[in-house]
């Protein structure tokens, strides 16, 4: 006789299953919905980490890729999600809807889910037993390295647009060191900087 878990976990895949029905139903019936899912679907399922990981994923198909969104807008973009709870995904629901309006909204934000959500459910059963794998965590350490230079590329990239004189500079400094000397919470940095931004310009 199935148990509670075993009711959930099913009822979790029929879910799931809805879902992705839904998305090749109504996401791909448009060309530009077609590509911001796909889009998505990858970034989604290739991105390893914590969730700012994936900006540099996001960054690269949306500006470089498509050229959905100009550098200053994707800069623009992720600072509207820091101020928001689940910045990351609140990013790829932001960037949805810059391309698409709220079907993109809607889909980005699915599609940036669904992934996850099937690797839940099917390696969920495995997880305690290769999770200490060495193998593995030197796997994810590499890719989490590598990230973290992709990250730090897309930080130059934004410094030579955006830090333009002194009064951004003194802006940059100040945050960094409120972040990294004092760990405050970066809401506080976001809001704390656009009063200043607003006597400074």
């Amino acid at each position: 006789m199935p148990t509670g878990k075993q009711k959930l976990r099913k009822k979790l895949k029929i879910m799931a299953t809805a879902i992705s029905l839904v998305l090749i139903v109504l996401g791909f019936s448009a060309p530009l919905l077609a590509k911001l899912n796909f889009t998505f679907l990858k970034i989604g399922t290739i991105a390893f980490g914590n969730g700012y990981t994936i900006i540099p994923f996001i960054q690269k198909e949306v500006v470089e890729g498509y050229n959905w969104l100009t550098p200053a807008q994707f800069a623009a973009a992720i600072i509207f999600a820091q101020v928001t709870p689940g910045p990351v995904i609140i990013l790829a629901t932001f960037v949805g809807f810059l391309v698409a309006g709220i079907p993109g909204a809607f889909f980005a934000t699915i599609s940036m889910l669904l992934p996850s959500a099937f690797l839940i459910i099917i390696l969920a059963k495995q997880h305690k037993r290769v999770k200490n794998l060495k193998s593995l965590q030197a796997f994810f350490g590499g890719v989490v390295a590598s990230v973290i230079g992709m990250l730090a590329a897309i930080a130059l990239n934004f410094s030579k647009i955006n830090l333009v004189d002194i009064k951004t500079g003194s802006i940059f400094g100040g945050s960094l060191i409120a972040l990294a000397c004092f760990d405050v919470e970066p809401i506080y940095v976001v809001f704390v900087s656009c009063i200043i931004s607003l006597f400074l310009f």
